[in-house]
């Protein structure tokens, strides 16, 4: 199966949100996954990951990641 790149999504375009939990947000394009057909945009859909201490003098930490969306969720802004 050819995977089709979407020319019209680049890095650093502005979109807009149309579903899901950020519906109507807009923010900026920061990777594309073209395999997947997924982008993440910056400061969007943060998720918190805990990282245990594997020694016991350690802390744990939280890593906040952000988690890609489906490319068909946006909506191109044009200027």
């Amino acid at each position: 199966m050819k995977i089709k790149s979407n020319n019209q999504l680049k890095i650093g375009d502005s979109v807009k949100v149309i579903s899901g939990t950020y519906i109507n947000k807009i923010g900026f394009i920061s990777q594309i996954f073209l395999t997947k057909r997924q982008i993440i945009i910056k400061d969007f859909n943060k998720k918190t990951q805990n990282k245990k201490p594997y020694l016991k003098c350690q802390l744990g930490e939280k890593h906040y990641n952000e988690f890609p969306i489906h490319y068909s969720n946006v909506k191109i802004i044009r200027n």
